[in-house]
């Protein structure tokens, strides 16, 4: 039985009405390497124990790769594969911001753990990893996603 397609709005985040044909029957979004991710990334390794994982582990990067991600739609059976990097900037109004949305979304338990003192310097050693993207007192962060739009 054929399925039938329901019309979609153009999503916000697609560069252009051009960029993708909608509608489709595949559609991914995933991590792409940026520095919202990787500047705290890189000191929480230090501080909180973080390993990193294998780059084709469950995880969220696991798919931060295009060519993974079209291997996968090929392997899934979907056709006329599309991927673009579709980018953004993560705007945090402190460190202790960028800190609590990272505590919020991931590290509770580890960055409660840390001591009064472990906390401060975890956030210093953030401060000077993101100084190179703040802007006029706020951290302004690259950050990029894959978009995958295929269809069988």
């Amino acid at each position: 039985m054929a399925r039938s397609r329901q019309p979609i709005s153009q999503p916000k985040w697609l560069p252009s009405p051009r960029a993708m044909r909608l509608p489709a029957d595949f559609a991914i979004l995933s991590s792409e390497s940026s520095a919202f991710f990787h500047v705290i990334t890189g000191v929480a390794r230090q501080f909180l124990g973080l390993s990193i994982p294998e780059s084709s582990a469950p995880g969220p990067f696991r798919f931060g790769r295009a060519d993974r991600i079209e291997a996968l739609c090929r392997h899934a059976g979907f056709a006329r594969c599309r991927i673009d990097a579709v980018g953004m900037t993560v705007s945090c109004a402190s460190v202790d911001e960028y800190v609590q949305v990272f505590r919020d979304i991931a590290w509770k338990s580890r960055l409660d753990a840390l001591t009064s003192d472990a906390l401060t310097e975890f956030k210093h050693a953030v401060a000077d990893a993101a100084r190179p993207y703040e802007v006029n007192g706020r951290l302004q962060l690259p950050a990029a996603s894959w978009c995958a739009v295929a269809d069988k």
